[in-house]
């Protein structure tokens, strides 16, 4: 498929300098396509882009064929099929939302996460009791948490966390 082709049946311009998920999604296609027949410079050249966002975009193109919303960009792109497109936008923009939702809980449970440990002595069993939780991740507590907010977990300060309370978080979903 050709850039104007592109175009007309998606009203999507390839050469624009807009880095939406959409774009790059197509653009990446585009790139993968014409890499049998042309140089990375010449696709560059073709899209109003340097060779190096060329060849990051199709090192990234082998990651996005796990994305779900990429095979959709896919069919979409073999098929020539513009429903497909919008309804690629549709789920967009409810991903994005929902990001939004999440985002602010995520906010507010960083700065509980952040009370909680801002006023500890760093002694050495302290340390070690925080190396599980270097390797598991603050995010990954953070969200074990979220989602048993009912826990005792939640009433327990960081800092006064104890063994029977690192097995508690364990034994969480």
């Amino acid at each position: 498929m050709t850039k104007q082709e592109i175009k007309t049946i998606f009203d999507i311009d390839l050469t624009s300098k807009c880095r939406g998920e959409l774009y790059i999604f197509l653009r990446a296609i585009y790139a993968n396509e014409k890499r049998k027949t042309m140089t990375l410079q010449a696709i560059g050249k073709d899209l109003n882009r340097t060779h190096a966002s060329v060849s990051n975009s199709l090192t990234k193109y082998e990651y996005y064929k796990s994305n779900n919303m990429f095979k959709l960009v896919c069919e979409a792109y073999q098929t020539k099929d513009k429903s497909k497109i919008e309804k690629y936008v549709i789920m967009n923009n409810e991903i994005i939302k929902e990001r939004n939702n999440t985002g602010q809980r995520r906010h507010y449970i960083k700065k509980i996460v952040a009370e909680r440990i801002e006023h500890i002595e760093m002694t050495p069993e302290v340390i070690e009791k925080f190396d599980k939780l270097k390797r598991l991740g603050l995010f990954e507590v953070i969200d074990k948490l979220r989602k048993n907010n009912n826990s005792a977990l939640w009433n327990v300060r960081f800092n006064c966390w104890e063994y029977k309370h690192w097995d508690a978080f364990y034994k969480l979903n």
